[in-house]
């Protein structure tokens, strides 16, 4: 089954609840059909797009208090899975960089 992935941004930032025990992981793609054929698999995933997760996210959280403010994520590199952030032939270091970018940009607005 296909889901785009601005549907998974829109779908997790709404349902995710804001707890002090909840600690969201966010993955930057999924795709696990090379092993199971036919589970999920994410499309149209980009750097900007998990950017834009990450600006979402951040701005959900910013009420939490910073001990529980946890965000993990998963994964550096599954790329078994199609799940990974290390730098490859198709967005070189896009995700490395969307997600520095958006961590200077959440450490700058907490200054």
């Amino acid at each position: 089954q296909y889901v785009f992935y601005d549907e998974y941004i829109n779908y997790f930032i709404k349902n995710m609840p804001i707890s002090q025990n909840i600690f969201p992981a966010i993955i930057p793609n999924f795709d696990h059909s090379p092993r199971s054929g036919n589970l999920w698999v994410f499309r149209n995933s980009t750097p900007e797009k998990f950017a834009k997760l990450l600006r979402q996210l951040f701005i959900k959280l910013s009420t939490k208090d910073p001990e529980t403010n946890i965000v993990i994520l998963r994964s550096w590199n599954e790329w078994g899975e199609g799940n990974y952030m290390e730098p490859d032939l198709k967005f070189g270091h896009g995700y490395t960089q969307a997600l520095k970018k958006e961590l200077n940009n959440l450490a700058a607005n907490i200054r």
